[in-house]
């Protein structure tokens, strides 16, 4: 019994210092200066993790990438001079790109990797270093840096007593975190909208949905299961009430996709407009002409600087009380009107409280108008953007000068008619309105 006690006691003796032994390895082996950031094991890990989100086949069809080192940061901290930054970057870069090439070896991809600059390539592999590290914090600001040398000064004096005099007492640094990416997909398009009811996006009036889906989540949310992304942002170019169809070509929008990781690289258009369209047996909201777009920025400025210059058509029935309206007036407003008529608008009583009582100087281009009855007329003009159809027929209380019914009372007093005077008490109102044509530079 000694015997055995004595022999095991030897084994944890000897188990205790070969742990001692490996961990003292393995903190030699560690450039703690670094943070563990040229721990090659590691990064190809965490690389291989990377890759297994994509969609089988993906990084295999990349013939290139765009490698990002996020570390000045970290290296002004460690008080080193510019020209040693610019010195390790480009060390750590080639340290990297050989690491990239082994997980490909490893994983049996047999290809050659070209490495390209910025907003050259459709896929990044970024290693962040920077501001997102667990040692550097988030900081923004004078008064968060201060904050964040007074906490963190202990431990950047032992990151840079670590690195001058090799000593393994050196905090444990985990190793930098690795990102891929795909960068954001822009694409633009057209919808239209079939149904009336629906709003360009989410509607909720104190806790309570307003409709059951709206133009945005009609397109976004295809998209963003289409291509397995992050997210997807929707912007379009101006947008109808909820109880205003958008016919003809339909409205011009951008979508943003950000960080896909499928069907990025052999994406069909045509598919993926069929995908969008077939989401429902009677869709609420369809896309036509879709294209990819490289000038996301410019495009997105040119699209809020056409929202205020481009020029909208509708389409829409008049309703005007006293059965008043006659062939012979209606034809009358028809061949007079096609000049164009300015108008003055002072923001309309149903949005008064959420934008200011001005007025605007607004222009239709053009006028026509179908006789149906006494009562009924079409009403199909093209307009300035901005321009509010239903205060202009209805008149909102004399806000919009001249109104719908303001042409019908000019018109009769020159055409002599009897019912002038009547007209001047008579209310006209939209039963349906619809946009039928959205006209813009951008998309022609």
């Amino acid at each position: 019994q000694k015997l055995e006690k004595e022999n095991r006691l030897t084994e944890e003796t000897l188990r205790r210092e070969l742990k001692t032994e490996r961990k003292e390895q393995q903190q030699q082996q560690t450039c703690y200066s670094c943070a563990h950031i040229l721990t090659g094991n590691e990064f190809k890990r965490r690389l291989k993790q990377q890759y297994k989100k994509y969609e089988k086949g993906m990084i295999e069809k990349l013939d290139a990438f765009e490698l990002k080192l996020h570390f000045r940061n970290f290296m002004e901290r460690l008080e080193l001079p510019e020209y040693y930054v610019t010195m390790i970057r480009e060390t750590m870069r080639t340290f990297f790109l050989e690491l990239i090439k082994e997980v490909d070896e490893e994983e049996g991809r047999k290809k050659k990797w070209t490495h390209k600059g910025t907003h050259t390539t459709l896929f990044q592999i970024l290693v962040d270093l920077g501001e997102s590290h667990p040692h550097h914090g988030n900081i923004k600001g004078s008064k968060k840096r201060a904050s964040f040398r007074k906490r963190y000064a202990h431990k950047h004096q032992q990151l840079v007593a670590a690195s001058k005099e090799h000593i393994n007492e050196a905090p444990n640094t985990p190793p930098p975190p690795v990102y891929t990416q795909f960068v954001p997909v822009y694409i633009l398009g057209r919808y239209v909208k079939h149904l009336r009811g629906v709003p360009n996006s989410a509607w909720v009036i104190k806790g309570t949905r307003i409709g059951d889906s709206s133009v945005e989540e009609e397109i976004q949310l295809p998209i963003k299961d289409y291509f397995n992304a992050a997210s997807v942002k929707f912007m379009s170019s101006g947008r109808e009430d909820a109880d205003v169809r958008m016919l003809g070509t339909g409205r011009p929008f951008s979508i943003k996709i950000s960080k896909p990781t499928a069907n990025v690289l052999d994406v069909s258009l045509n598919t993926l407009q069929e995908y969008i369209n077939n989401q429902r047996e009677q869709p609420y909201v369809t896309v036509n002409s879709l294209q990819y777009d490289q000038q996301s920025a410019e495009r997105t400025h040119q699209m809020n600087k056409d929202a205020v210059s481009k020029r909208k058509r509708y389409r829409c029935v008049v309703h005007v009380t006293g059965n008043l309206l006659t062939r012979k007036l209606i034809d009358y407003i028809h061949q007079n009107a096609t000049h164009g008529i300015p108008l003055t608008q002072w923001t309309p009583i149903r949005v008064l409280h959420r934008r200011p009582n001005i007025a605007r100087t607004k222009h239709i281009y053009d006028l026509s108008l179908d006789y149906i009855n006494a009562s009924f007329a079409i009403l199909e003009l093209e307009t300035s953007s901005g321009t509010y159809i239903k205060e202009f027929v209805s008149g909102d209380f004399g806000r919009t000068m001249p109104s719908f019914v303001d042409l019908c009372i000019t018109a009769s007093k020159e055409l002599n008619l009897d019912t002038s005077e009547q007209l001047c008490t008579a209310q006209a109102d939209i039963l349906q309105l619809d946009v039928i044509k959205v006209e813009t530079p951008l998309f022609p």
